[in-house]
């Protein structure tokens, strides 16, 4: 199951003010047109009931579920989905490619298709017209042009609305005074995107103006700050993967931030690449570990798309950087 990932910068005087107000943060997501239940929430501070509360910088990874794609032979009308529908429908996740033989039967998915995309091609005359289905068969997307020989491609786009409020329960309706929040698309482009709630109150697409230095240095203590990304593959590394990550990995990273190690071995499914680095306690107070996840899911991302890749077909996800102090 791929994922899709929020990561929600706060400028650190709207944090405050927004803990004072004991505002917790809450993410939803666009349902059969609207926004109506809470998905996921964080806490303005930690308890021993409820751990998760969010900072400066916050992390929403979301599972993306598995679709279903199926074909009819006549032309689509409005209303009309489930009737015309005539194929047996077959469950695919975004990446995946499977075809549609000429028989009218699909093969199975096979990964190391395009990001945010389901691809299928086609070998069946007469243009069928391709249906994206939910994972439980509901048609939720058809093309009404048909599909030529060859490749076509179908992309679920998924929209999530971020915005603070007084504590509700995960799950629970939306309350109707929702203020300010929000809005996330996600397209195929990308997997993670960041936005930012800025000193004005106001929400931004991308992270806050950063005015920190990444030369590397110690903390305003003299002590030297260090900070561990770690990524999960979906499936385990090949050993010509690893032998890559181990060998090459660190020198496609900018000169401003390069990471000092990486960790992973051939079978495994974990990668930790740790920065030695100067950050001092403010400055992480204020902008969090966005700058490590940002870079390591940037170099992933360009080493998947080049050609050959060793990486193909691979999908990952971030878990919790890990900040620490060398003393």
């Amino acid at each position: 199951m791929s994922a899709e990932t929020i990561i929600v910068q706060i400028d650190p005087s709207q944090l405050t003010l927004q803990q004072n107000n004991n505002y917790s943060l809450y993410l939803a997501k666009k349902v059969n047109g609207a926004f109506t239940v809470i998905w996921q929430s964080q806490g303005p501070f930690p308890t021993a009931t409820n751990p998760v509360a969010y900072g400066p910088n916050n992390t929403f990874n979301i599972a993306v579920p598995s679709y279903m794609v199926n074909y009819s032979s006549g032309k689509i009308t409005e209303g009309s989905v489930t009737d015309q529908v005539t194929g047996i429908p077959v469950v695919i996740s975004t990446g995946q490619t499977v075809t549609l033989e000429a028989s009218g039967l699909f093969t199975n998915p096979a990964n190391g298709g395009a990001t945010g995309v389901i691809a299928i091609n086609n070998e069946r005359q007469g243009n069928p017209y391709d249906v994206l289905l939910d994972n439980n068969g509901n048609p939720i997307f058809a093309n009404s042009s048909g599909m030529d020989i060859g490749s076509a491609t179908l992309t679920p786009i998924d929209t999530y609305q971020i915005w603070f409020n007084s504590y509700q329960d995960t799950g629970t309706i939306i309350a109707s005074n929702t203020s300010k929040f929000a809005t996330v698309i996600f397209d195929g482009t990308t997997p993670t995107q960041t936005i930012s709630y800025t000193a004005a109150g106001t929400w931004e697409p991308g992270p806050l103006p950063s005015t920190m230095d990444l030369e590397l240095g110690t903390d305003s203590q003299g002590n030297l700050v260090i900070a561990e990304v770690l990524v999960t593959f979906k499936f385990a590394l090949t050993l010509a993967a690893a032998t890559f990550l181990l060998s090459k990995f660190i020198d496609k990273f900018s000169s401003g931030l390069r990471p000092s190690s990486v960790t992973t071995s051939a079978g495994s499914f974990k990668l930790a690449v740790k920065f030695d680095t100067p950050k001092n306690r403010d400055i992480l107070q204020a902008f969090g570990s966005s700058k490590f996840d940002e870079a390591v899911l940037s170099v992933l991302s360009a080493v998947k798309n080049e050609k050959n890749s060793v990486l193909a077909g691979e999908t990952w996800e971030l878990g919790n950087t890990a900040i620490t102090v060398s003393r």
